[in-house]
């Protein structure tokens, strides 16, 4: 803002006239500390700090600063807050579930009456601790990172790495999954009686993951309308289908026990797909920065979108099993079949088109906050840097989105949707199971971290027993799936091993360091930085310093471990003296 000063910082201090300037991240402000504790009085910080323009040139003549050997300051402000609670609800919704789409397969291999008891049972060891969890760590950390945030602090950088590489492999397998399940939905007077060809296919997923990337990249604001307008556009049929089905529903059908002869790896996939339509609570985190209040507005968000997700699920379920009795005829999309028993044509043609319609909500959904993981991987360091450029003028991860389309849209080639959500759902459940211990462990690492919500339990022994659950589940889930998926973990967890420690030797072998410092605000973390011989700098510098000349010393050379900040000379804040502070 207006003339900027360059003054060169070394080790994030100015070592003349014994007084030290530091630049917050948030407030851009001055903070100026005296070597006995004391202010400045009579004169502003500008009067006293100022040094003449000739020394200034000098300095910088002496040691110049370049990308090489500084790190540029991140002056980016925060994300707007534009989300409300009732579209940050929607949202969440069409990530958990958009519809009662995509559980007939579930039915098919454990039939309506364990479908429906495990309908009622996950959501009390699953899917309520991953809304609180959400909840909690969202409203005391809101920042765009989310749940890589959760992880940094709560279980170190090395695990935020990992599991967010998890993550990416994950979300593109999930996307990847939504125009395939659009497929499933359309008429066979639209796609023939043996379904399209594996290029048409591949072509038609293609344009819903761009038109999905181009609502994506218009503004989080268009996301969380689109969200609202879509998910009430599916609810609108199924409250019908259910209203008109009601006389239907038979206490015997509700208790049809799973078909004799299940394989192992069926009733995996079962589990996969049924956790699948209960979870993704935890991808509303990334929202945190750009909603208006979260303090108060996630809660009633989280519980309220669970409880929009179970009635979505169990009611039109009710009257499924009920009319459509050959439960080995259940598959993607049958949901529009039952319509069509139940009211008529007219019904099963609407639910047809609301099934394409619940298929993109949810896309539409995952894609936006998908692409904000990428963007905290960027900030911290460990994804190419361009990945965490926002939009200069309405702040969304366009780089980010476009590379998640584009890896998206090679899955397509796979075919088989059942395939793809087994193989995501199982990374997913391992990176939750981190999220829940790095919930638990910031109870310990930091008790007085302000949680405007808090879970009520103890710190503990009450929260190891709360996230107990979730973490036995996601042991079933990967001890009950198939060859498939154990060699698609294996291999995800040691090519994200792989990955890491090249990127460390990368690092090493070129000079550079993370700048990624924990407890800063998200657009003030990670990026790379050029240290070269910083530390032995570091070690001369006090050498020098200790015997009582290191401020002359310093300015006659260069050192490749200063950086280069700006100080704004006509900031309303720098024009008046700050108040007295402890010295840190």
């Amino acid at each position: 803002a207006g003339t900027c000063i360059p003054w060169c910082i070394h080790h994030r201090r100015v070592r003349r006239r014994h007084l030290a300037l530091e630049l917050p991240p948030r407030l851009g402000a001055c903070r100026l500390v005296g070597r006995e504790d004391r202010m400045p009085s009579g004169k502003t910080i500008l009067d006293r700090l100022m040094p003449p323009a000739d020394d200034v040139m000098k300095l910088l003549s002496r040691s110049p600063a370049s990308p090489a050997t500084a790190a540029k300051p991140d002056t980016r402000a925060a994300p707007r807050q534009l989300l409300t609670g009732v579209q940050l609800l929607f949202i969440t919704y069409a990530c958990v579930c958009g519809g009662p789409f995509g559980i007939e397969p579930v039915v098919r291999v454990m039939g309506p009456f364990v479908t429906l008891l495990l309908l009622c049972v996950i959501p009390l060891v699953w899917s309520l601790q991953e809304a609180l969890m959400t909840a909690e760590l969202s409203t005391a950390l809101p920042e765009m990172g989310g749940f890589v945030i959760w992880l940094q602090r709560g279980l170190g950088e090395t695990a935020a790495q990992q599991v967010g590489y998890w993550r990416v492999v994950s979300s593109v397998f999930d996307v990847a999954s939504y125009p395939l399940l659009m497929l499933s939905y359309l008429p066979p007077s639209y796609v023939g009686e043996d379904g399209l060809s594996l290029a048409a296919r591949w072509a038609f997923g293609t344009s819903v993951l761009f038109a999905a990337a181009a609502l994506n990249c218009h503004g989080v604001e268009m996301v969380g309308n689109t969200s609202s307008l879509l998910c009430v556009m599916v609810l609108l049929p199924f409250s019908v289908f259910f209203a008109v089905g009601l006389p239907s529903i038979s206490p015997d059908a509700l208790t049809t026990l799973p078909p004799a002869g299940t394989l192992r790896s069926e009733w995996g996939s079962g589990l996969s797909i049924l956790l699948w339509n209960l979870s993704y609570f935890d991808l509303a985190g990334t929202f945190a920065s750009e909603v208006r209040d979260p303090q108060k507005v996630f809660l009633p968000a989280m519980l309220g979108a669970l409880a929009l997700a179970l009635a979505a699920y169990i009611l039109p379920l009710l009257v499924g099993v009920s009319v459509a009795t050959d439960y080995s005829a259940w598959r993607e999309g049958y949901f529009v079949q039952i319509a069509a028993q139940v009211g008529g044509s007219w019904l099963g043609a609407w639910l047809s088109i609301t099934g394409a319609v619940c298929a993109f909500a949810i896309l539409n959904s995952i894609l936006s906050t998908n692409s904000r993981v990428l963007v905290a991987l960027a900030q911290l360091g460990v994804a190419p840097a361009a990945l965490g450029v926002l939009h200069p003028t309405r702040d969304t991860p366009v780089r980010a989105t476009a590379v998640t389309v584009l890896c998206s849209s090679a899955l397509l080639l796979v075919g088989e949707w059942e395939v793809v959500i087994e193989l995501s759902m199982s990374l997913y459940m391992l990176s939750t199971a981190a999220e829940f211990v790095a919930l638990a462990n910031l109870r310990t690492l930091e008790p007085e971290l302000h949680r405007p919500y808090r879970v009520g339990v103890g710190d503990r022994w009450g929260i190891w027993l709360f996230v107990l659950p979730p973490l036995l589940l996601c042991g079933l889930l990967v001890a009950i799936s198939g060859r498939r998926t154990l060699l698609l973990i294996g291999g995800t967890i040691l090519s994200s091993l792989l990955l890491q420690r090249a990127h460390g030797a990368w690092l090493r072998r070129n000079g550079y360091t993370s700048s990624s410092r924990q407890g800063q605000p998200w657009v003030r973390r990670g990026g790379l930085l050029k240290i070269g011989d910083a530390h032995e700098a570091d070690a001369e510098q006090t050498e020098t310093g200790a015997s009582g000349n290191g401020t002359e010393a310093d300015e006659g050379r260069a050192n490749p471990a200063r950086e280069l900040f700006t100080l704004a000379a006509d900031s309303p804040t720098l024009a008046t003296p700050i108040p007295h502070s402890p010295a840190r």
